[in-house]
């Protein structure tokens, strides 16, 4: 009876020790499992009968799933490099089955899912089993087990509840331990959710795509290729093999009249999952797991796609390895998605491999950047250099004999099996060198070819290979080589640290992938265009929030050069005048306070009051100009909006007038040689009106302050109103009209929005429209 319960003990304690072996990456240095002691005593105290059977089940039960979660910590340290997340993984089960179904095959995967399924049955029944054999049995035994339920009751919370046992060092609690940090990984992962979200609430990112206009007339292909992290150019057991292969590919390049740079981005995960890369690099947002992965894709932004999308390009994505339906791509707005079934592909797969990268580079030249007229932008997932990482072909010299890739259908069912290769780690290691040389080498290769000063390549590896590959505590950098005819392309690169050739400079680098989608915008945009605003207002409540200082500091950032800016207070302009030397056109403002809007037409001494005013002036110069006046057409013929009109045309200056058409009608009755900017394309913006009546008033301009939205819907300008702006070109002028405060404290914004829709315009119009229009105004 004894031997029983001893042997019972012994098998519990070291089934739940053998948990640890993924976090020791091997035998632990722990004796004692305390759940094996409490577990055991337990039984020992139980009577044999139908409870003592269903709790043995469920112990049995709970063990396996303690099992299957120490198999998968082991899976996810040797693959991803980090402890395996049950919160954030789960999703990937499906991967790991296409991976091992790729790797070896359908029926192989099946098959290791049903054995593994016995297997944990088996296990079940075995723990059941035990632990019944420590049951319903005599005094003797149950005192044992009653000590051991105390000792092992004791030595669980004493664990749990501060530092380790001093009096038993190797002991250790396996299965709680490893619940334990699954609940601890699953807070940190909602925690870090919850930030995720915070950060994309709070995204100061542009609120519209941005126009890349340096690569306007380029071709820009990101290759991704898999597994290629620094560690196969640095790591002693790899670079005998990558390094010729890099010193060759410096030659070709320059042979060929081509140019590279050569740096590095850390990658936001290890081992796998290289859609996180793709969607870090491309959102410009760190997307480290399967879970802020899937966040990002419930929420509406921008990315690299859209950005060249509005340059121009046709977006395109090529995708060998998808087999399945990729909703992704309707996320990232790509205009053609070149998966596996959509690649006319007639050679064999290898293993997990659908196609060599030799033939994805031939196809898409071919089939896709050859097949449009306008720049493409395409991002192509390189997949040869994927595990098992066998065979390895050759890269054929001759590209025109790649055709449909029937030619590789020689190397099919050539070289050893996966099983066979992965029973030896070192050669495992040796055919991962070879498959990125291969990757890169076929990728120098198309650039030798088709790369030229119109082409902007950009062949970086997606993330670090497996630890079984780079060993514990690896980079997460990966290369990233930069190749075009056109030097002047590379020159943002060197900028930013890459240097000369196919070698970075160090092993580490301080920057992400997140922060490519940025550097693009700093580097490729063109330098913003200067606006010339004429419709922005400074009070009070508007110098509250941003005094003086600011408020010129608001202008320098938004990139306007000058402004008309409206104010009722002298002493506030001039004191913004001087913050901002040369840059203000001073308007008088009629209102006495914004209640004043819409009864100053009826106030009898207005004009002798704004006469005063004029005359007083500023201590910084004149003012130039009246306005805003706010009037309806009922109200037009007031005497004191007429005695307005005659004082602005008596000392030639212009009157801004938000109002309706048959305000401006009066206006110019009353006086033909005034000038009037009308606020907003007046109360009713209809093309067609706005035409007839610049058409009618020579002497008329028009301010789109607040018409961005009819300018810049998201399909685009309408016709009607690209139509009548380059006809009218030197007749439009442009502001922002900070009515608000919020208007002033979000004045970028605005002026970002303002340039969106001036570049859906040709050059001259826009520029005409921006500035130029204004300073023939306001010299």
């Amino acid at each position: 009876m004894l031997l029983r319960f001893l042997v019972s003990f012994a098998v519990l304690n070291v089934l739940l020790l053998a948990l640890e072996i993924p976090r020791h990456a091997g035998v632990g240095p722990n004796w004692l499992a305390l759940e094996a002691l409490l577990l055991a005593g337990i039984f020992a105290l139980l009577p044999r009968g139908r409870f003592s059977q269903l709790l043995s089940w469920l112990v049995g039960g709970a063990t396996v799933l303690l099992v299957l979660l120490a198999l998968a910590d082991a899976l996810a340290l040797a693959s991803l490099s980090r402890r395996v997340n049950v919160y954030l993984d789960y999703p990937l089960t499906r991967s790991v089955y296409h991976m091992v179904a790729g790797s070896v095959s359908a029926t192989g995967a099946v098959l290791a899912g049903v054995a593994l399924i016995l297997l944990m049955l088996a296990l079940a029944y075995l723990i059941h089993r035990l632990l019944l054999a420590a049951s319903g049995h005599g005094a003797p035994v149950r005192l044992l087990g009653l000590v051991s339920v105390v000792i092992g009751a004791w030595g669980i919370t004493a664990f749990h509840a501060g530092p380790a046992l001093n009096n038993l060092p190797r002991a250790i609690t396996p299965g709680i331990t490893l619940v334990h940090d699954q609940v601890r990984f699953g807070r940190s992962a909602h925690f870090e959710q919850t930030a995720f979200e915070e950060t994309l609430a709070g995204d100061t990112s542009p609120a519209t795509p941005v126009r890349l206009e340096r690569l306007a007339d380029t071709d820009v292909i990101l290759g991704f290729i898999e597994s290629y992290g620094v560690s196969a150019l640095f790591d002693e057991r790899y670079s005998p093999v990558l390094g010729p292969t890099l010193d060759t590919l410096e030659k070709r390049i320059e042979a060929a009249g081509l140019h590279m740079v050569t740096g590095l981005l850390n990658a936001p995960m290890f081992g796998g999952q290289s859609w996180l890369s793709h969607a870090t690099l491309l959102s410009g947002l760190r997307v480290p797991n399967q879970m802020r992965y899937e966040f990002l894709l419930e929420t509406e932004r921008d990315t690299l796609v859209t950005d060249f999308k509005l340059t121009g390009h046709r977006a395109v994505a090529v995708m060998p390895a998808l087999t399945l339906p990729w909703p992704e791509g309707r996320w990232y707005r790509f205009d053609e998605i070149h998966a596996f079934h959509d690649i006319p592909y007639a050679g064999p797969p290898f293993n997990w491999v659908t196609m060599p990268d030799q033939y994805t580079w031939s196809f898409f030249e071919r089939n896709v950047r050859q097949a449009g007229e306008r720049p493409v932008f395409a991002k192509l997932a390189l997949i040869s250099s994927h595990a098992p990482w066998i065979p390895i072909l050759p890269v054929l010299e001759d590209w025109e004999m790649i055709g449909d890739g029937a030619i590789f259908r020689q190397w099919e069912g050539r070289g050893e099996t996966p099983e066979s290769l992965w029973r030896d780690p070192d050669r495992v290691r040796e055919h991962y060198a070879r498959s990125v040389a291969y990757a890169v080498e076929t990728a120098g290769a198309y650039a030798e070819r088709h790369v030229d000063e119109h082409t902007l390549l950009i062949v970086l590896g997606d993330h670090q290979s497996a630890a079984v590959i780079t060993g514990p505590d690896a980079s997460p950098a990966v290369p990233v080589h930069v190749i075009s005819g056109d030097p002047s392309l590379l020159q943002p690169f060197r900028n930013r640290g890459f240097v000369p050739g196919a070698w970075p400079a160090a092993e580490t680098t301080e920057f992400g992938m997140k922060q490519f989608r940025d550097w693009l915008h700093q580097d490729f945009v063109r330098e913003p265009r200067t606006l010339f605003d004429t419709h922005l207002h400074y009070n009070r409540p508007h110098a509250e929030a941003l005094p003086p200082e600011q408020a010129a500091a608001a202008l320098e950032r938004a990139g306007i050069a000058r402004a008309v800016v409206s104010s009722r207070d002298p002493e506030l302009l001039d004191a913004l005048m001087r913050a901002a030397p040369g840059r203000i056109v001073p308007f008088l403002d009629v209102y006495a306070s914004p209640a004043h809007k819409t009864g100053w037409m009826f106030e009898a001494d207005l004009v002798e009051r704004i006469r005063d005013d004029l005359d007083f002036g500023l201590a910084s110069g004149e003012w130039q100009g009246l306005g805003e006046l706010h009037l309806f057409a009922g109200e037009r013929q007031a005497e004191v909006f007429e005695g307005l009109i005659a004082l602005a045309a008596t000392r030639n200056l212009p009157v801004m007038i938000h109002g309706d058409p048959a305000v401006i009608d009066h206006a110019f009755d009353l006086e033909p040689e005034l000038t009037i900017q009308w606020a907003h394309a007046g109360t009713f913006p209809y093309p067609d009106l706005i035409r007839d009546y610049l058409v009618r008033y020579p002497r008329l301009s028009v301010d789109l302050s607040m018409r961005s939205p009819r300018l810049n819907p998201p399909e685009g300008m309408p016709r009607e109103w690209r139509d009548l702006l380059i006809e009218h070109a030197d007749r439009f002028l442009i502001g922002v009209d900070t009515f608000s405060v919020g208007r002033w404290q979000n004045l970028e914004v605005h002026a970002s929005e303002i340039r969106a829709w001036l570049d859906e315009l040709p050059d001259d119009v826009a520029r005409r429209i921006a500035s130029e229009n204004a300073r023939n105004l306001f010299p």
